[in-house]
């Protein structure tokens, strides 16, 4: 009994958090985590997560005409130790609920961190540094995304361009700059004078090593716009549906394993589409806060 504990303990307390943490880690530039930070977000969220999980299942149980037992299940599996339950349809129960709640947590934990909103929220509080980047690396890279560069090399040459690609804590520093739509990248010798390497120049790899300075130039061609208050609304209204969609998905098949509400598997059929429609219309309004 002790091996079947341990294993479900590690499946529903440890792998959720963990999961939904590298989910969150994936929204934003790399961060390197204590044992301690990371063990104890990861509880956190799985605790998290594992309420969500009950109170799914407390919700579909005040239902009378559902007879949904699965607190009685759980009581005999954990208080009775009876283990003949997990070798019925209420393991699949288990795992489709629990496996729902994840699903929730980890799209509210996706949007929320792409969007940094709790972020800007934590700003305005006062409670946060001035950006949320590690480094002037990043910070610059960030500020200088709409701007012209000049990277000026240790060798007296210039790289003039738009910031493509650059590298973040913990790994070496690289950046790559672009050319933009009739402008492509240009070089200057140590005299200033414009390098003509024959064809144009498309991309640039300059390593950090290599750089002494780094110069940003207006472009007045792009003038910068704030986030409006309408993407916040699509994308809050947008995650909503997402998960009411997902909920209604996984509750009829929940409801058909244990058969608990008899209904045709068409409509089972018919939710799936529409929660995956959902879904990635909710990832696709997180389009503009890229």
């Amino acid at each position: 009994m002790s091996t079947y504990v341990n294993i479900l303990f590690t499946i529903f307390l440890l792998l959720p958090g963990f999961v939904a943490l590298r989910i969150q880690q994936s929204t934003s530039e790399y961060r390197e985590l204590s044992a301690f930070e990371f063990t104890t977000i990861s509880l956190g969220y799985s605790f998290v997560i594992l309420a969500i999980w009950i109170l799914e299942n407390y919700s579909l149980s005040t239902i009378h005409r559902l007879n949904y037992d699965f607190f009685e299940k759980l009581e005999e599996l954990l208080v009775e130790k009876d283990l003949e339950v997990l070798f019925s349809s209420f393991s699949a129960v288990l795992v489709l609920t629990y496996l729902n709640a994840f699903i929730c947590f980890a799209l509210f934990v996706f949007n929320l961190h792409w969007i940094g909103l709790g972020r800007k929220i934590l700003r305005k509080i006062g409670l946060t540094r001035f950006t949320a980047h590690l480094t002037p690396w990043e910070d610059f890279q960030i500020l200088s995304r709409l701007d012209w560069v000049a990277i000026e090399l240790k060798d007296g040459r210039t790289f003039l361009g738009k910031l493509g690609l650059g590298s973040h804590l913990p790994f070496e520093k690289e950046i790559v700059i672009k050319r933009v739509d009739k402008s492509p990248v240009t070089i200057y010798d140590t005299n200033k004078a414009k390098v003509n390497v024959g064809q144009e120049i498309e991309l640039s790899y300059v390593k950090g090593s290599e750089i002494r300075a780094m110069h940003t130039i207006k472009d007045p061609d792009i003038v910068p716009t704030t986030q409006k208050a309408a993407n916040y609304f699509l994308v809050a209204a947008s995650l909503l549906l997402a998960i009411v969609a997902l909920c209604m998905l996984f509750v009829l098949v929940v409801l058909s394993v244990g058969r608990n509400l008899r209904h045709s598997p068409l409509l089972n059929l018919l939710l799936l589409p529409i929660a995956a429609a959902a879904v990635l219309w909710n990832l696709w309004c997180l389009r503009k806060f890229n």
